[in-house]
C-alpha cells in the first residue's frame, strides 16, 4: 500500500500516456484507411470514365441495298463510309457507288444505302425506286430516313433544282399541259408524263388536282412533291 501511495502519481501519468498513445494510434489508422478508400474510389471513377470514353469512340451504322452482307455494324468514330462497305463484305456487281461519298466520316445511327446501276438511272430520270419497302425518289422519303452517304451535289440533285426552277416560273394545268411541261414537274419524268396524257385521253379532264393520283405510277409521295405546282 505504501508503494502504491508513493508511486500513485507516476502510475497515473503512465496510464494517461498509454491512453493517449492508443487514441492517436487508432486515429492514424482510421485516417489512413479513409485515404485508401478515397483513392480506390478515384481509381474506380477513372476506370468508368475510360469505359464511357470507349463507348463514345464507337458508333453503329446501318448499311443496306446492293451490299453483300447488309446489316448494322459497329465501327470506330473516325472510320469512313468505305470502311463500312469493306466490313460488310463489299458491294455487289450491280452496285453503283458513283453517288456515294466513300470518304465521308461515319456517325452513330447513320444509314447507308448502296443503289444499283438501274436504281440510279431511274432516279436520274425522275422515277420512283423501291428499296426494302422504302420508296425513294432521288432521296429516301418513306419511312422518315435518308441516305446519309450520298453526295449532295450529284447530277441527280442538280436535275431536281433545274426542274423546280422551271416549275416555279408558272403553274401547270394538268388538263392542257404538253408532255414536256409535265416532264418538268419534280418526280414525274417522261414516262409518267405520258401516263398522265394517256389517262386524260381515256378518262377526260381531271376534276381536281388530287385526281392525278389515279394515274399509273403517281402516288402520294409524288403528289406531295407536285401539288403546289399544278392546277386544273
Amino acid at each position: 500500500m505504501r508503494f502504491l501511495r508513493k508511486y500513485n502519481k507516476i502510475i497515473l501519468v503512465i496510464l494517461l500516456i498509454i491512453v493517449l498513445i492508443t487514441f492517436f494510434s487508432l486515429k492514424y489508422i482510421l485516417t489512413t484507411h479513409k485515404s485508401v478508400v478515397i483513392k480506390d474510389n478515384s481509381l474506380l471513377a477513372t476506370s468508368n470514365e475510360l469505359s464511357t470514353n470507349d463507348d463514345k469512340n464507337t458508333v453503329k451504322v446501318d448499311i443496306k441495298g446492293a451490299i453483300k452482307n447488309p446489316g448494322v455494324y459497329e465501327l470506330n468514330a473516325n472510320d469512313r463510309v468505305e470502311d463500312v462497305i469493306l466490313k460488310s463484305g463489299g458491294i455487289l456487281d450491280e452496285a453503283d457507288i458513283s453517288v456515294i461519298n466513300l470518304s465521308k466520316k461515319v456517325f452513330d445511327e447513320m444509314v447507308i444505302i448502296i443503289y444499283t446501276k438501274e436504281e440510279v438511272e431511274k432516279m436520274l430520270n425522275g422515277e420512283d425506286v423501291i428499296i426494302d419497302n422504302i420508296i425513294t425518289n432521288k432521296e429516301v422519303i418513306f419511312p422518315d430516313i435518308k441516305n446519309d452517304a450520298t453526295i449532295n451535289n450529284t447530277s441527280s440533285s442538280n436535275k431536281v433544282d433545274e426542274n423546280e426552277t422551271t416549275v416555279n416560273k408558272s403553274i401547270i394545268n394538268i388538263n392542257t399541259a404538253t408532255i414536256d411541261e409535265l416532264d418538268s414537274l419534280p418526280g414525274i419524268g417522261n414516262s409518267k408524263a405520258q401516263n398522265i396524257i394517256d389517262y386524260r385521253n381515256i378518262n377526260g379532264n381531271f376534276e381536281t388536282i388530287e385526281d392525278i393520283m389515279n394515274v399509273n405510277g403517281i402516288g402520294t409521295a409524288i403528289y406531295e412533291q407536285i401539288k403546289t405546282y399544278i392546277t386544273v
